[in-house]
């Protein structure tokens, strides 16, 4: 295809075929093809409409990349909209009195612990219980008897832990209720077991920092 394009000029049109074998001689990973599809033909329709200097192009590149990215925050803020609601509407039919953050997080510390609350950085071990807000549970450390450990606020767990857990003391127990820009977002996770856009519930004990 590459060395078709690279000898047509503004304006030109064409109509080419390459055989299968050939369509995929170059692919970023090998294709296995039965014999009997090889020869096969693939038709292309192809027209230049414009032609960038490297400098354009990646001008453009970038363009499309802001537009991308404000695309993606305009969505995961109107999901956070969304979610907080249903997070509230959750605590009020619950009778729960939650503290709100302003990332959207919510918050119950149901039992304190002692001294100060986790820092960044600190080696966090962590025994949980996490479910979807109809209920359902996913996983649990408990299921398993041996706590999670990972360092605060390094981005190796969702934001909303790394935010969740620094509310809480040594021993404290509580519950996170993470809405879904702060947890998995629009891709989710596990095949389906947390849908896309799912608001979670941890039910947490930090055992040590």
């Amino acid at each position: 295809i590459y060395e078709v394009i690279d000898n047509l000029v503004n304006g030109d049109s064409i109509f080419f075929q390459l055989t299968t074998e050939q369509f995929f001689k170059n692919a970023p990973q090998a294709v296995e093809m039965p014999d009997s599809v090889k020869n096969k033909l693939i038709s292309f329709y192809c027209g230049v409409q414009d032609i960038m200097s490297q400098k354009e192009f990646e001008d453009f590149q970038r363009e499309q990349y802001e537009k991308m990215q404000n695309e993606m925050n305009n969505n995961m803020e109107e999901q956070l909209i969304i979610d907080t609601q249903i997070i509230d509407q959750y605590l009020a039919e619950k009778n729960i009195e939650a503290i709100n953050t302003a990332s959207g997080l919510r918050y119950v510390i149901s039992e304190m612990g002692s001294g100060s609350n986790a820092q960044v950085g600190s080696l966090v071990k962590v025994h949980y219980t996490g479910m979807l807000i109809d209920g359902t549970k996913f996983d649990s450390s408990l299921d398993r008897g041996v706590p999670f450990e990972f360092t605060l606020g390094q981005g190796q767990v969702i934001r909303g832990w790394d935010e969740g857990i620094s509310y809480f003391n040594k021993g404290a127990k509580g519950t996170l209720y993470i809405p879904s820009s702060l947890g998995y977002g629009p891709d989710g996770v596990g095949g389906g077991v947390i849908p896309p856009n799912s608001i979670l519930i941890f039910d947490i004990e930090l055992l040590d920092f």
